[in-house]
């Protein structure tokens, strides 16, 4: 079954350095709003809550010619809500997520860092339709884009675009403590 999801959210993410290679992490966020087309139906998606536990382990260090490379891995969970157009009985959907991905990049006077990404993932996705339960998982099981990011003082000022594979634009601001 081919189904359309477009989902907006917002999360926020906590990491810590092990060492001068690994940081581990978790991310903790909500849904806002969204939509889920399919078999021809068009349901509005409720906020709800995700999370995702992450690890990332930098094996190549950036050097005057060399670019980092950044390898990551993360599990991630997301739970909302369908209404159909007419009203009607919701239906929860959860999707579940397993993610490996690398990143290379140069940092350019140490202020403004492109990069380009490449990940793969999968996961199910159970929901029901009309009350008989059904299992999706993505149509693209990968991700290719670039990013970048502006460091200014502590603060880092991140975007990425994504148009292959899932498609997805993310922004993002961090504070190192």
């Amino acid at each position: 079954m081919d189904a359309s999801f477009t989902r907006w959210a917002i999360a926020a993410s906590i990491d810590r350095r092990l060492g001068d290679r690994w940081t581990v992490g978790g991310m903790l966020g909500s849904s806002l709003v969204g939509s889920l087309d399919a078999q021809g139906v068009s349901s509005s998606i409720s906020p709800g809550p995700l999370g995702a536990l992450m690890a990332s382990f930098r094996p190549l260090d950036e050097g005057t010619v060399a670019p980092f490379v950044l390898l990551s891995a993360s599990v991630a969970a997301a739970l909302a809500w369908t209404t159909p157009p007419a009203g009607g009985p919701r239906s929860t959907i959860t999707a579940y997520d397993v993610r490996l991905g690398v990143a290379a990049g140069k940092t350019i006077a140490n202020v403004v860092t492109p990069y380009a990404l490449a990940r793969a993932f999968g996961g199910p996705v159970p929901w029901s339709i009309g009350g008989t339960p059904v299992t999706g998982t993505d149509a693209y099981h990968y991700q290719l884009g670039l990013g970048l990011a502006v460091r200014v003082g502590r603060v880092d000022l991140v975007a990425e675009g994504v148009p292959l594979g899932e498609r997805t634009a993310v922004l993002g601001i961090g504070v190192g403590l």
